[in-house]
């Protein structure tokens, strides 16, 4: 049987020879009712007669791509629970160093404070490093509470202000790169500000997520470029959008289906626990996250979230 040939409104997919027989091989076949068989196809040349035998076997296929299907959301669930209790014990164990640390951070603040040689640039690093601890500590909290099962507080969060206190606990990182970082504020007529009721360490951990990734793609990158764009606007009432642009490659295109599943990366060393982590942040304000362009020198992911909604 060559291959491209078949009935009325037939297709023939693949045929695979093997050694020792005219034709043999499986194929997908598009039936008059437009739906897909899987044939097993078998034949040999007697004399001047070619037979063929056609077995269908498309229900052993289907049976096989769900046990396929199975196998791996049971491999999926496994590590999900796996890093679940790992995640439970670190927040358990992190919380009392983490606090013993931000202790001797402020201590040494305090004591700092009364010595006219210490220079300005130690006690910004000491400032740094504090807030970054108070960061950590937030986000061990955010574990507990979800281990817990307690329903997280939400608060009134100015947006901007938000963004701004985020680049400016990443800017070492951002120094490093040799980024440059800009904020674009579009309010619209309603008011000076962008207001989220949300709980406001996991918002932050979003953007410094997102932030992150941009960096270590521009890091990467041999781009002479090397920009990162934060956009705020409100497309409609009540409705805020966050693009997060980098001058980086483009994205593989194989990925963008999976891009916020977990263990998911187009990096060597990641684990691919960001972006789903940063999903689960945003549906649960109510709001979603998706990759709205990948093109060498323009990938962007958007936020859209409630302006002044509840979490869930």
């Amino acid at each position: 049987m060559p291959a491209g040939t078949g009935g009325v409104g037939s297709k023939l997919v693949g045929v695979w020879p093997r050694r020792g027989i005219e034709c043999c091989g499986d194929i997908r076949w598009l039936d008059l009712n437009g739906r897909w068989r899987d044939l097993t196809i078998t034949g040999t040349t007697i004399g001047r007669r070619t037979i063929l035998v056609v077995n269908d076997i498309s229900e052993r296929k289907a049976l096989q791509r769900r046990e396929h299907r199975q196998q791996e959301a049971l491999a999926h669930a496994s590590r999900l629970s796996v890093m679940g209790q790992i995640a439970s014990e670190l927040a358990h164990e992190l919380g009392q160093p983490l606090t013993a640390c931000q202790n001797y951070l402020f201590g040494i603040q305090n004591r700092i404070k009364t010595d006219a040689s210490v220079s300005a640039d130690i006690e910004d690093a000491l400032g740094q490093a504090t807030d970054l601890i108070h960061q950590a500590r937030g986000i061990v909290q955010q574990a507990r509470e979800f281990i817990a099962r307690r329903h997280p507080k939400a608060e009134d969060v100015d947006l901007g202000a938000l963004i701004d206190q985020t680049l400016s606990l990443l800017k070492h990182q951002i120094r490093s790169v040799g980024a440059r970082v800009e904020v674009s504020k579009d309010f619209g007529e309603d008011t000076n500000r962008f207001v989220l009721t949300c709980r406001k360490v996991a918002i932050q951990q979003v953007i410094v997520n997102l932030v992150m990734n941009a960096l270590e793609a521009l890091d990467a990158s041999e781009r002479a470029e090397k920009r990162i764009r934060l956009e705020m606007s409100r497309p409609q009432p009540q409705t805020v959008t966050i693009n997060v642009r980098n001058t980086g490659p483009a994205l593989p295109t194989e990925i963008h289906p999976q891009l916020f599943d977990a263990f998911v990366t187009t990096k060597p060393e990641g684990i691919g626990m960001g972006l789903m982590i940063c999903r689960t942040i945003v549906e649960s304000h109510g709001g979603s996250i998706r990759l709205a362009s990948s093109t060498d020198g323009d990938v962007c992911f958007r936020i859209t979230l409630p302006e002044g909604g509840e979490t869930i």
